[in-house]
C-alpha cells in the first residue's frame, strides 16, 4: 500500500485510548485536539468535550447453539460436564474482570401434536432456553435468559462459589433435550436469537427501533436511543461487547425463510408455516383455496409490494425459470419452505433427506452472515463465529457431496459400503442423487452450512474449513475438551487484538543520506518500520478484582515480544492490527500512540 503524499499538515502526535471491552474504539474518529475517543456505554451519557475514564473491563456476550434433536444426549452431557475447560478463561486469565454474559439457544423444540402432527415446525426458535432438559434436583426450576455474573446468587469477589455456580447452571442450560425436530435450524436460531423481532428482543433494551413504514424493528449497533430511554441498559448484545457465536450440532443446517415470517425478504415467506399447514387442513381443493388466499393476502402488505399491486408482486416473486406463474402454495414450497408433507396430507417417506435434496430451498448462507454484520459497529473486530459441528467430507476428487432426486448413477451406490467406497464413482463431481447421507466422523454429518458461515468471518472465525479434517475444532471427538480448549484460547486471544484505527507512518532511515524518509513498497511489509508505541497503564485496584499492580503505573510494550503487528489485516480499515502476545491482567488499558505522521508536499 503507498501512503499518499498530503497536502494538509497532520497531527505530530495521536493519542488514542482503548479498553480491553471496546474493540472498536479504534475505528472511531481521532482528532487533532488529543482528546480520547470514548467507549460507547459512556458516550451516551457524556456531554460534549467531556473527558472520560475507560472501563478497564471487557464486555463479553457468548451465545451457544446446541442441537436438540435425538442423536444429541453425548454431546450435550460433554459439552455440560467440560464447559469449565473453556469457562475457567473468566478466573484464571483474566481474574474476573470479564463481564460476561451466557445465553443458550436450541436448534429447535417440537410443538404440540395438535399444532404440527408430523414434527417438522419448531417451536419458538430462538428463544433462549430457562429451564433444563436434565431432571435432577439441582437443574429443576426456572432459571434467568442470561447467565452473568450478578445472576448466579454469589458475591462478585466470591472467585470459588462464582466458578461453581457458573459451572452448575451452564451444566444444567447446555442440556437442552433430546426430544426436538429432526430437521435441525441451527442457524435461524441464532439469528431469531438475537433479533429485535425474535422472543428475547426484551433483552435489548433500547437497541431495538421501529423501521419506518414497516411492521417490525431493527438493531441499531451504536444504540443511540438508550441515552433518552426508560428501558434498561440491554442485558445482551450489548453494542460494545464482543460476540461469540457457538454452534454445537452433529447435522447440517435445514433453516428456510419459512422460520422467521416477521423478517423474511419475500412476501410470500411472511406467511408462518403453521397458518399455511393449517389452512391447507387435509390437502383438499377447499383447503388448498384457503392456502393460496392466506399467502396471497401477503402480497397486499407495502414492506414487500411497495407498488401496491399484488398481481405484480405475486409474479415477481413466483415467476419460474420457465416463465410459469406458480400459485401461492406452490410458490411456499418453491422458495420459502421444505416439501415434507404428501399430497394426501402424511409425512413424506423420504424427508429425512430434505434439507440434503432440497438444499436450493433453504436461506442462503450469506443472510445470516450479513445479519450478523449488522449488529456491530466494527464487525470485523466485534464478531466471533466457532463450530464445534462434523467436518466437511469431500470426494477424492474435491467434491461436497450433493444430493437430489435424481436417480443414483449405479444402483450399487445405494449400498452404504459401497456408496463410502466408491464416493468419486457414485458422486461424479459431487453429484450423488437420490441416496442417503452418510457420516463424516463419529454419528454426525457435514455440518456445510456452518462451516461457510464460520469461513466468512475469516480469522474470526474458529472450526474445520472446507478440506480440514485434523488438527481443527470439531465434533469428532464426543469428548469436546479439545474443541472448548481451543475456543478458550481463542477467546483470550480476541481481547487482547485491536485493529488501529489510523495506518501509522512507515519510516526509515535513509542509508546514504541519514535522513528519514518514506518507505519504499517493499520496505512497508516490516513491523518495525511503523511509527507505532503501544503501552499499558493499570486502571483497577485489588479492591476493585484488578491484578494489574500499582493504578496510574503504566509501561511500554515491545514489538515482536510483548505484542504483534499485522500491517497487512484485509479486516481493520487502516491494515494494522496489535495482538498481544498474553491476555491482558485484569484492569489493563491499553493506550497506542501514532508517534509520527508523515508531512509530505508536492514539489
Amino acid at each position: 500500500m503507498n501512503i499518499k503524499r498530503l497536502h494538509t499538515t497532520l497531527c505530530s502526535v495521536d493519542h488514542v485510548k482503548i479498553s480491553l471491552l471496546a474493540f472498536f474504539i479504534l475505528g472511531g474518529n481521532i482528532s487533532c485536539n488529543n482528546r480520547e475517543v470514548t467507549p460507547l456505554d459512556q458516550a451516551l451519557n457524556a456531554s460534549t468535550g467531556q473527558e472520560i475514564t475507560v472501563d478497564a473491563k471487557t464486555k463479553i456476550d457468548i451465545l451457544f447453539v446446541i442441537d436438540e434433536s435425538p442423536s444429541m444426549d453425548i454431546e450435550q452431557a460433554s459439552l455440560a460436564a467440560n464447559f469449565s475447560t473453556f469457562s475457567n478463561f473468566i478466573f484464571d486469565d483474566l481474574r474476573n474482570a470479564v463481564d460476561y454474559r451466557i445465553a443458550v439457544t436450541s436448534t429447535g423444540s417440537k410443538r404440540s401434536n395438535e399444532e404440527d402432527p408430523f414434527g417438522i415446525i419448531p417451536k419458538d426458535l430462538g428463544k433462549f432456553v430457562t429451564s433444563s432438559g436434565d431432571s435432577g434436583a439441582d437443574c429443576a426450576g426456572e432459571f434467568a435468559p442470561v447467565i452473568s455474573s450478578t445472576s448466579l446468587g454469589c458475591a462478585i469477589e466470591d472467585d470459588q462459589c462464582q466458578r461453581q455456580a457458573l459451572q452448575q447452571r451452564f451444566s444444567c442450560l447446555a442440556k437442552v433435550g433430546t426430544n426436538g425436530i429432526v430437521f435441525e435450524r441451527g442457524l435461524e436460531a441464532m439469528r431469531s436469537s438475537i433479533s429485535c423481532n425474535g422472543p428475547n428482543a426484551g433483552l435489548f433494551g433500547a437497541c431495538c427501533i421501529a423501521v419506518e413504514g414497516e411492521n417490525r424493528l431493527s438493531y441499531d449497533p451504536l444504540c443511540r436511543s438508550q441515552n433518552n430511554s426508560t428501558l434498561p441498559p440491554p442485558e445482551f448484545l450489548r453494542p460494545d461487547a464482543i460476540l461469540v457465536v457457538v454452534f454445537i450440532t452433529d447435522e447440517d443446517d435445514c433453516s428456510t425463510f419459512s422460520d422467521a415470517p416477521i423478517d423474511s425478504p419475500y412476501a410470500t415467506c411472511s406467511v408462518d408455516s403453521i397458518t399455511v399447514d393449517g389452512a391447507l387442513g387435509t390437502g383438499d381443493a377447499a383447503g388448498r383455496q384457503s392456502a393460496n388466499a392466506a399467502i396471497y393476502n401477503a402480497y397486499n402488505n407495502t414492506t414487500y409490494c411497495a407498488a401496491g399491486n399484488p398481481q405484480a408482486c405475486h409474479a415477481a416473486e413466483c415467476t419460474n425459470a420457465s416463465g410459469q406463474v406458480l400459485d401461492p402454495v406452490d410458490c411456499y414450497y418453491t422458495r420459502c419452505a421444505l416439501s415434507l408433507v404428501t399430497s394426501g396430507r402424511s409425512l413424506d417417506l423420504n424427508s429425512q433427506r430434505a434439507c440434503r435434496q432440497q438444499g436450493y430451498k433453504l436461506s442462503p448462507v450469506s443472510y445470516y452472515h450479513e445479519f450478523l454484520l449488522s449488529l456491530k459497529a466494527r464487525p470485523n473486530e466485534q464478531i466471533l463465529v466457532a463450530n464445534i459441528v462434523s467436518t466437511g467430507l469431500l470426494t477424492p476428487g474435491g467434491f461436497r457431496l450433493n444430493f437430489s432426486d435424481e436417480p443414483t448413477i449405479n444402483s450399487s451406490c445405494e449400498g452404504e459400503e459401497y456408496f463410502k467406497s466408491n464416493l468419486d464413482e457414485c458422486c461424479p463431481q459431487g453429484n450423488c442423487g437420490a441416496v442417503s447421507d452418510i457420516n463424516s466422523c463419529a454419528d454426525g454429518f457435514s455440518g456445510w452450512r456452518y462451516i461457510d458461515l464460520m469461513s466468512m468471518f475469516g480469522s474470526n472465525g474458529l472450526g474445520c474449513r472446507e478440506g480440514e479434517s485434523d488438527g481443527c475444532v470439531n465434533l469428532c471427538d464426543p469428548n469436546l475438551n479439545a474443541a472448548l480448549s481451543a475456543l478458550r484460547e481463542r477467546v483470550i486471544s480476541a481481547v487482547g487484538d485491536y485493529c488501529v484505527a489510523r495506518r501509522p507512518a512507515c519510516l526509515v532511515s535513509d542509508p546514504s543520506t541519514g535522513e528519514t524518509r518514506e518507505c519504499t513498497e517493499d520496505e512497508q511489509d516490516t513491523p518495525e518500520h511503523y511509527q507505532l508505541q503501544v503501552s499499558q497503564v493499570c486502571e483497577l485496584s485489588v479492591e476493585e478484582n484488578g491484578d494489574c499492580g500499582t493504578v496510574g503505573e503504566s509501561s511500554v510494550l515491545g514489538l515482536g515480544v510483548d505484542y504483534l503487528l499485522d500491517v497487512n489485516d484485509p479486516s481493520c480499515a487502516s491494515g494494522v492490527r496489535v495482538q498481544l502476545t498474553s491476555p491482558p491482567k485484569a484492569g489493563l488499558s491499553t493506550k497506542m500512540e501514532l508517534l509520527q505522521n508523515l508531512v509530505l508536499f508536492d514539489e
